[in-house]
């Protein structure tokens, strides 16, 4: 150690380093008297020659036990920016997710912050308000981040934060699905509630992949009774898009297309079936349990020319009077759960229902949702002169009254 000391006391007899080193300090004694007042500052920590730096947070990041802090880098001579966890516990939670952040992309990891961001050289320092401006904007502009990023994805299983971490996204509100549609630029997050509807999609879009235009899943996790299906982004344009509505012959002569090719399919190894033996135990239990839901069924299907009540409903159906005609089924085929390209099926998505079942619990649920969808139930666009029979004749058969009432009465208490 002897020779270090002398080293040391040789550096300290250089005045240039004395007086270099009190104008830097001077300088992070400045801007943390200076800082704004949206933030609360911690105290000035000198370091070791190699860091020098105040905290600084507020109420939202104190809440996450996160806090900044304003560094002065010795070593690089460069004002920086960083973002720390209370302790190394906090650290090694948040840094599941910030590992993914482009601040960290092609960079070693940092060894005390989740993110290091250069804010100035000391060298181009000519106006310390401004670099506390600059502080005060990256600054907020990260907490943008772990406001729209990591409070909604922090939760989710590892591999899922992997794969959607820090990517632009929006919620989907189209259609009546009861779970969370997070939507990627190529990709899509489903958040259900772990049930036997929500494992049965991503068997069924394993098992359908060779069958028919389905997408391709990235990932599956459960976590927390919560099934999170991470899919490639369907292809195409949604059925119910203005464009495809319209052009209603087009598109009544592409969705018979479609159902005729998924009757087409294979049924002989397929994993599930929804026969009516199926459908009307499922609908016992609803009615036992009271799932249904009375504000979205029909206005006639109730009421003074309806049924009195759903277990009214439910004794109606268990008489069905016709044969089955099994085939491939989607189950929920409905116009938001259907895309088209190049005129013809390029993807169907919510497959939860999927299995082997009659023809007309597709039909009739197709024949619902043109009604729907044409005469602006959902978005108060309607387009007239439209008639959903027109789906009939595209299919080339005469309509089985009797069967599409059916079915479309065992939908309601779904």
């Amino acid at each position: 150690m002897k020779k270090q000391f002398e080293d040391y006391i040789k550096i300290l007899e250089t005045h240039k380093f004395q007086e270099t080193y009190r104008h830097l300090i001077r300088l992070m004694t400045r801007l943390k008297a200076n800082f704004p007042q949206e933030y609360l500052t911690g105290q000035l920590s000198l370091g070791y020659l190699d860091y020098t730096y105040f905290p600084f947070q507020n109420a939202y990041l104190k809440e996450r036990q996160l806090r900044f802090g304003l560094v002065l880098n010795h070593r690089k001579l460069q004002i920086e920016l960083w973002l720390m966890g209370r302790n190394q516990q906090v650290y090694q939670r948040y840094w599941q997710f910030f590992q993914y952040s482009t601040y960290n992309q092609n960079k070693p990891k940092p060894r005390y912050a989740l993110l290091e961001a250069k804010l100035m050289a000391i060298d181009e320092l000519l106006d310390e308000q401004k670099l506390l401006q600059m502080t005060v904007a990256l600054a907020s502009d990260i907490e943008k981040q772990l406001a729209l990023y990591v409070d909604n994805f922090m939760t989710f299983p590892l591999v899922i934060q992997s794969k959607i971490a820090f990517k632009p996204y929006s919620v989907d509100e189209i259609g009546m699905s009861k779970a969370k549609i997070i939507v990627f630029e190529d990709m899509v997050l489903k958040i259900s509630q772990d049930d036997q509807e929500a494992r049965r999609e991503y068997e069924m879009l394993i098992w359908l992949k060779d069958h028919l235009p389905v997408p391709k899943v990235l990932a599956f996790e459960v976590q927390d009774d919560r099934c999170y299906l991470l899919m490639e982004k369907a292809k195409g344009e949604i059925a119910c898009s203005d464009e495809l509505m319209r052009q209603p012959k087009r598109l009544t002569q592409i969705l018979a297309a479609s159902l005729k090719q998924m009757w087409q399919v294979d049924i002989t190894n397929c994993p599930y079936t929804h026969t009516l033996k199926e459908h009307l135990a499922a609908a016992t239990y609803q009615v036992e349990n009271q799932l249904y839901d009375l504000d979205n069924v029909e206005p006639e299907t109730f009421g003074e020319n309806g049924f009195e009540n759903p277990e009214a409903l439910l004794e109606w159906l268990k008489v069905p009077g016709f044969e089955e005609d099994l085939v491939f089924s989607h189950g929920d085929f409905c116009l938001p759960n259907i895309f088209i390209q190049d005129g013809k099926l390029s993807s169907l998505i919510d497959l939860g229902q999927a299995g082997i079942a009659d023809k007309y619990q597709d039909i009739a649920l197709c024949y619902r949702s043109l009604s729907h969808n044409f005469s602006g139930k959902y978005t108060e666009v309607s387009y007239p002169d439209f008639d959903a029979m027109a789906l009939f004749e595209a299919l080339g058969i005469e309509p089985d009254m009797k069967k599409l009432k059916y079915y479309i009465l065992l939908d309601e208490l779904f």
